[in-house]
């Protein structure tokens, strides 16, 4: 998935199968962004307007629920 935010809107994502990394960035200007790498069973939660990004780290296919609101 490319680089994007939900604006307003707060994001949970749920890792159903494969491996994902989570990548975020702390701010405008930083370089290097945050990655957090979740397994299926694992959730992460994204805040409202943080650009973000989800990336399959496994060798095979990821599939992954995410719910905004």
């Amino acid at each position: 998935m490319a680089w994007h935010s939900t604006r307003e809107r707060e994001e949970l994502l749920v890792c159903l199968a494969g491996c994902a990394v989570l990548e975020w960035r702390r701010g405008p200007g930083a370089a290097t962004p945050v990655r957090v790498r979740l397994r299926a069973g694992q959730t992460a939660f994204v805040g409202a307007g943080i650009r973000h990004r989800v990336v399959n780290a496994g060798a095979g296919p990821l599939r992954y629920l995410y719910v905004t609101g």
